[in-house]
């Protein structure tokens, strides 16, 4: 009896692996390519920093800033308390939802999905772990559920984590989920009563942690500064002929109520227009064509079979190429990013520069730059606060004079500034590089950190 239970459970393991063999492999592709073969990321710092503080403690909007809403990153914290703050942990994490999302584009447009993934790979795709790739994730949830008559209370549930993880994108996802079953009040109550608990317990949060404020004005009023400095109009035009192309093919298919959730879900693209927004919009855009367009089996087959070899070829060259990974650095000493493969002469830059940190002493230093900063922070084991995100928008409203009133109140303090960042094409508060730079007196360098005090 022992034996012949032994005997099925290795068969049925057996059976399971061989039906989701795809999932294991791109499970692992994904981690070597985001642990190896793609170089550190700012975004991909900043959602980690993001989890990293949430696991220590500290109160988004109030002790440190972002411009989203943070159901998403205090997700990704949890694992955190249990298996540690390792970067490694971060994008293992990343992996489950990469394969969950595979998981229901494969079941709703089978090997159709190869070309999303090939977009993925192919425009080197920020979907490491964070909110606009989430939300991509809960959008094909959402219609897999739409599609197959399930929990009204579960869409609305998933919209309302989708509103509390990316407001921008959930609040547009709202119309849809509403409008679909306008008709039928008794849906309409399940999905509005998901939705109204989960922004109603975020709205307690805020108050209870007294950051309502904070919230706004980061979240609300900031989009201001944000929308108005950072955006990028160059693939505006490709903007523009996904929507006209979309809106036909919802007039076409009005029946068809899961486009109009891919259609709001464009959204992601605004205000920035750039690669990796738009990409996002592309891959929403692909499902759609194929959710609504009839594709024989042969066109199928050339679909599957030249996605897989573009991404082939593109983890091939990317490692050989670009990577030129050296075994030699990895893992390395850099702390909770060991597994992220650094390479040897950023290796030493950072050395350099945290022996340079260990000179003046950490507490007494503030960091104007990128995400370095973040990193730097990270691995020193030092809180995350306002002045280590310079983004344009990531102060709130009139964020340059509340910047330059910051340093002001701070004048006490060694100013690292990374002046590279003054001459590149980044979101960076440039006037507070150059309100440092000319207000206080250089008295060292490190790298491409020059160093100020104000006297």
């Amino acid at each position: 009896m022992i034996l012949n239970y032994i005997l099925e459970s290795s068969g049925n393991m057996s059976k399971l692996i061989k039906n989701n063999y795809k999932f294991i492999i791109l499970f692992f592709v994904y981690l070597v390519w985001f642990l190896i073969i793609q170089p550190i990321d700012c975004d991909e710092i900043w959602n980690y920093g993001f989890s990293v503080s949430m696991a220590d403690g500290y109160l988004p909007y109030k002790d440190f800033n972002m411009v989203i809403t943070p159901l998403f990153n205090f997700l990704i914290s949890l694992p955190f308390h249990i298996f540690g703050k390792s970067i490694l942990v971060f994008h293992i994490e990343g992996a489950i939802i990469f394969i969950i999302t595979n998981y229901f584009l494969f079941k709703l447009i089978g090997d159709k999905s190869w070309l999303i993934l090939a977009v993925l790979f192919g425009t080197l795709a920020e979907f490491f772990p964070n909110y606009n790739f989430f939300c991509y994730t809960l959008l094909v949830i959402i219609i897999y559920l739409e599609k197959n008559n399930k929990s009204d209370y579960l869409i609305g549930f998933l919209i309302g984590i989708m509103i509390l993880s990316k407001q921008t994108i959930g609040c547009f996802m709202l119309i849809p989920c509403i409008f679909n079953v306008i008709k039928d009040k008794k849906r309409l109550f399940k999905r509005i009563t998901s939705i109204c608990i989960l922004v109603l317990m975020f709205i307690v949060y805020l108050l209870i942690t007294n950051s309502i404020s904070y919230f706004f004005n980061l979240c609300i009023f900031g989009l201001f500064d944000f929308g108005k400095n950072c955006s990028n109009y160059d693939l505006f035009i490709l903007f523009i002929s996904i929507l006209i192309i979309s809106i036909l093919i919802c007039l076409k298919n009005k029946n068809n109520k899961t486009n109009y959730y891919i259609f709001m879900f464009y959204v992601v693209a605004i205000p920035i227009f750039d690669l990796n927004h738009i990409t996002f919009m592309i891959i929403a855009f692909i499902f759609l064509l194929f959710d609504n367009i009839k594709v024989n089996d042969r066109v199928i087959h050339i679909i599957k079979y030249c996605s897989i070899s573009l991404i082939s070829l593109v983890f091939i060259l990317m490692f050989f190429n670009i990577t030129k990974f050296d075994i030699k650095s990895y893992p390395n000493k850099v702390k909770y990013f060991e597994y992220k493969y650094i390479k040897k002469d950023q290796l030493d830059t950072i050395d350099k520069i945290n022996r340079k940190i260990k000179e003046y002493g950490i507490d007494n230093i503030l960091f104007i730059g990128y995400s370095e900063t973040y990193m730097l922070k990270i691995q020193n084991n030092r809180k995350i606060e306002y002045i280590d995100m310079l983004n344009k928008g990531n102060w709130g409203y009139n964020g340059n004079d509340k910047v330059k009133k910051y340093i002001n109140d701070n004048k006490d303090k060694i100013y690292f500034v990374d002046v590279n960042y003054y001459y590149e094409n980044t979101q960076i508060m440039k006037d507070v590089i150059r309100y440092v730079i000319k207000n206080g007196k250089k008295i060292d360098s490190v790298s491409s950190y020059y160093i100020y005090v104000f006297e």
